[in-house]
């Protein structure tokens, strides 16, 4: 059995999967069988959620990296 993935995780616990089913007009149990967020989706997921792209899918998106302080 594969893991769930734990920005899935988030959207089931924080009950986002039937309002992304509407936005997205996909049918209502389509988020429930994802193991992560769909490539095609993730911008249309990480705008309706308030998430980052790279919070969704770390594989696609890479987290920002920090910038350096010159001199600090």
């Amino acid at each position: 059995m594969s893991q769930i993935d734990p920005a899935m995780r988030r959207l089931r616990d924080e009950a986002w999967l039937p309002k992304i089913a509407e936005t997205l007009k996909i049918a209502r149990q389509a988020p429930y069988a994802w193991r992560q967020v769909p490539h095609q989706r993730v911008l249309d997921v990480a705008r309706l959620t308030k998430m980052k792209p790279h919070e969704l899918r770390p594989d696609l998106y890479p987290p920002p990296r920090k910038r350096k302080r010159n001199g600090r």
